[in-house]
């Protein structure tokens, strides 16, 4: 059999199985994040619309890599620092990168660690600039590159090769330098003419770009000097942040500004006081006990590296406390949505105590659960003045209701602890008031 060569490299093709147990066994060093939790290493793409700030943004991320500060945009944490490679190859005007850097800093050591390419004859990716780069990056320790931007170094469309195919292949092999120098490379690259705000959709040109990167960033305009950032690595929780443009022309995150998405349920916009389901999961082993990354990763049945993020930004929410000893413990107190009945006013009087009007805590266990499912939507009211007298009103349908809490009523009104579970069982149903009782039979 004639073999079939590789045209790059003039060898035979050959197929080469590695058994799933070699790949079970094999250690891996965990991801090095650099921006937590926007930026890691390997290849992110980094999508925003025309004059929106993208190239601000990745200057600004230049410089805290560069000048080993310790947050960026106000409250994310860099974890890695080190050298910066900005290839400055769209709109490489010197006078712009002079102006941009004295708006932005005016730290030494950053400006010393940062190394610019612009107004160079360079080829394109498929012509010999990925070799170019591997080989400058093999002579020269640099942690982290920004590609400004894609468009710059991507050859014209061929008419015999497809648009998903081109840019798959012409990423692919950014990707792979990447991960081969465990570098971050950040390539900054145009949105197309979609409104939405899905970061992998918005990406000019095809999937084939954003399918071959780890991480893919979206930033879009929210308003005068508002913009939101959208991050999804490939292998950990999506997040959100919600930007203000400062005078400088640089980014500070609103407030906390920050909230974590599921990676199923990236559509969704969850209740900024309701732990995800990874989390609760977290919460439930140190509620045990504490416990160490890697205990909770045993547990979970978790990759050791998924517990430690995790744990990480649980951290920064003020959800659990790193001990000393390097386990981690439960802290603060849990937001729990109540069940709330709507019972005609006339009948408050049956319930002993106010404690059955809505709190901001209530119980969260099984009965909750059941009781949530059973009942239906919830809705969380204003605050309740004294409910009215309605004596003489015998049609109750005809009454106003008011919302009363059944999860405080089931756990005897008292009071939850520190992390809102019953500090005593729910009384029995023939001890509940008249009102409960009947509107839990009906619903039986």
């Amino acid at each position: 059999m004639i073999p079939i060569l590789n045209p790059n490299t003039g060898e035979a093709y050959a197929i080469k199985a590695v058994n799933a147990r070699e790949i079970y066994m094999k250690d891996f060093q965990p991801i090095k994040w650099y921006v937590d939790p926007i930026l890691h290493e390997g290849a992110s793409l980094l999508s925003g619309d025309p004059k929106v700030g993208k190239s601000f943004l990745a200057l600004e991320i230049a410089i805290a890599v560069a000048g080993k500060a310790d947050t960026i945009l106000g409250s994310l944490p860099v974890r890695e620092h080190g050298r910066v490679l900005y290839l400055a190859l769209d709109d490489g005007s010197e006078r712009r990168l002079h102006d941009r850097l004295q708006q932005l800093t005016s730290n030494d050591s950053a400006l010393c660690n940062i190394d610019f390419v612009y107004h160079q004859p360079l080829p394109s990716l498929s012509s010999g600039l990925i070799n170019l780069l591997d080989e400058y990056l093999s002579k020269n320790e640099y942690a982290f590159v920004i590609l400004d931007t894609f468009g710059a170094v991507l050859d014209a469309t061929s008419s015999n090769t497809s648009v998903y195919r081109r840019e798959y292949q012409e990423t692919i092999k950014l990707q792979e330098i990447a991960q081969k120098h465990r570098i971050a490379l950040l390539i900054v690259h145009h949105t197309n003419k979609a409104t939405g705000k899905d970061p992998v959709s918005r990406a000019s040109g095809s999937h084939g770009l954003t399918g071959a990167v780890d991480s893919v960033l979206l930033l879009t305009s929210a308003g005068q000097r508002k913009a939101e950032l959208q991050a999804r690595p490939r292998d950990a929780e999506e997040s959100v942040h919600h930007l203000t443009r400062l005078s400088n022309g640089g980014w500070t995150v609103d407030g906390d500004g920050r909230r974590v998405v599921p990676l199923d349920e990236t559509t969704l916009m969850p209740s900024p006081v309701m732990l995800n389901e990874e989390r609760q999961a977290v919460l439930d082993e140190l509620l045990k006990s504490p416990k160490t990354q890697r205990e909770i990763a045993i547990q979970l049945g978790i990759k050791p590296d998924t517990a430690r993020k995790r744990l990480e930004r649980m951290e920064l929410a003020g959800q659990v406390k790193a001990l000393p000893d390097g386990r981690y413990e439960a802290v603060g107190q849990t937001e729990i949505v109540p069940v709330l009945l709507d019972v005609p006013v006339s009948e408050v009087s049956d319930v002993s105590s106010r404690s059955a009007f809505p709190s901001p805590v209530a119980p969260d266990d099984m009965d909750h659960k059941e009781w949530v499912k059973a009942t239906g939507p919830v809705s969380v009211p204003s605050d309740l003045s004294e409910p009215a007298q309605l004596s003489g009103v015998s049609d109750l349908s005809a009454q106003p209701t008011v919302p009363l809490d059944l999860t405080r009523i089931l756990s005897g009104g008292r009071p939850p602890d520190k992390l809102g579970q019953p500090t005593l069982e729910k009384p029995p149903v023939s001890e509940l008031p008249p009102v409960i009782q009947r509107i839990l039979e009906g619903r039986s």
